[in-house]
């Protein structure tokens, strides 16, 4: 071995770099982008050096950094949309695309229907 051949192999880091897709995607968010392709969003993340940016990756770092799922209500292969308002992420609420109608309406009801216990 060549005295200045190193004697490890350096090691690749093939992980997520939540920290690069939370950057672009905050900036987004804030000018009040509703939604981001996958497409558009690989073309950004190959502009700052990060290589190819897929699906999956999102995925990944999704799943792992709070920040992305502060910011994110929904994702699919296609597109990546951003929170609009505090709101967006409460459950049950009416208007709400995705989101089931008047839970608590059928709870009130349900404790008031007492029929024949009394």
């Amino acid at each position: 071995m060549d005295k200045y051949e190193r004697k490890f192999k350096k090691k690749v880091n093939e992980g997520v770099d939540s920290n690069a897709i939370f950057q672009v995607l905050d900036h987004l968010s804030k000018k009040g982008t509703p939604s981001v392709s996958i497409t558009k969003l690989d073309k950004l993340m190959q502009n700052m050096g990060r290589g190819q940016f897929s699906y999956d990756v999102f995925k990944a770092a999704y799943d792992s950094d709070p920040r992305l799922q502060k910011i994110v209500t929904n994702f699919d292969q296609e597109k990546i949309e951003f929170k609009q308002s505090e709101v967006d992420d409460v459950a049950n609420l009416p208007g709400n695309p995705g989101r089931p109608g008047d839970e608590v309406g059928k709870m009130a009801k349900s404790a008031t229907n007492l029929g024949d216990k009394l």
